[in-house]
Order: C-alpha cells, then structure tokens, then sequence
C-alpha cells in the first residue's frame, strides 16, 4: 500500500472558555476534520471530542472515532503551536466490527508513527499490501524523504487490533 505524507491539519478555532480568558480547541472544529478524512474505508457514524482543551503548544486530547460497522478508534491529536492547530499523532482500533470483519492494520496511523520518528521531512511512505494482522509480527515500510534518500523502518504489530508500532526509536537505515 502507498501512503501519501499528508498530515491531518486541524486550524481549530480557539475560542475563550466562559468565564476564563483561557482559550480551548474547538472541539466541533477537529470532529468535522476527522469525519473529512480522506482514505477511510468505512464510512464514520460519530466523533466525539472533548469540548474544553486548553490550546497549548505539544500537548495531546484523545478523539472517540465509531464507525457504521461497529469499529471503533481513538485518535490522539497533538497542538502544533499555541494557536489551536492540531494533528492526529496517533489511531489505535479500541474495537473491532460488529459485523465480525478482521482486524486490519490502518495505514493512516503507519504514517503517522513513521512520521514522528523521521528526523527530516518525508516525500512518501510505501508499506507491504496485505499485511496480516498477528500481535508480534513486523513488516518493513520504506520512507522517502524530501531531500531524495530513502529509509526502511520496521513495524512491529503490538496487539491483535490491528495497533502498530515502529521498531526502535527511530526509522532502521
């Protein structure tokens, strides 16, 4: 499978808290993003993310992603500076299918594993088709980066969902 290096980019319009000169996320905001997602499968039934995050550069909040088969995920969104812009950062399956599908691997949390350990900005990634869903087993996707060379990084499965992880803390040479 070949996975476009496009980041999920929320500007989450921060707004004050009531009562507060704090400033939160826009929680609706980042819902409607996700629900845009481009490369989902299965079409979304609900997103729910938490209304009251404070906007602060680095820190995460967690999104509950249900799906209309009955899969759920839950996406980590990471603020990317102090004005409310976020990313997904990471997407763990919490539940599988109603429907009794088997577990896939979901290429939009590869890319993003792959992209928080790349040490310089990334063209492309490019990962095996097919791959089984087993807790333990790894498969090796190449990362193409922007300045022309090429990495391979190792992926190990860490559960029977489909959750993934990159092998050691940064992409193998």
């Amino acid at each position: 499978m070949r996975l476009p290096t496009t980041i999920l980019l929320a500007v989450a319009v921060a707004a004050p808290l009531a009562g507060c000169g704090d400033r939160v996320i826009d929680g609706d905001g980042v819902e409607d993003v996700i629900r845009a997602t481009p490369r989902l499968k299965v079409p979304i039934a609900a997103v729910d993310c938490p209304g009251d995050v404070a906007v602060k550069d680095g820190n995460t909040f967690e999104c509950r992603v249900r799906y209309e088969n009955g899969s759920e995920e839950a996406w980590t969104m990471e603020q990317l500076d102090d004005q409310g812009t976020v990313r997904t950062s990471q997407i763990l399956q919490t539940k599988l299918p109603d429907d009794g599908s088997k577990p896939r691997i979901i290429p939009a949390n590869v890319e993003a594993l792959i992209q928080q350990s790349a040490t310089k900005p990334l063209e492309d990634v490019d990962c095996p088709a097919g791959v089984k869903v087993k807790k333990g087993a790894s498969f090796t996707c190449t990362a193409r980066f922007r300045d022309g060379t090429e990495e391979k990084v190792r992926i190990v499965q860490r559960d029977d969902l489909g959750n993934v992880e990159v092998a050691g803390s940064r992409p193998v040479k």
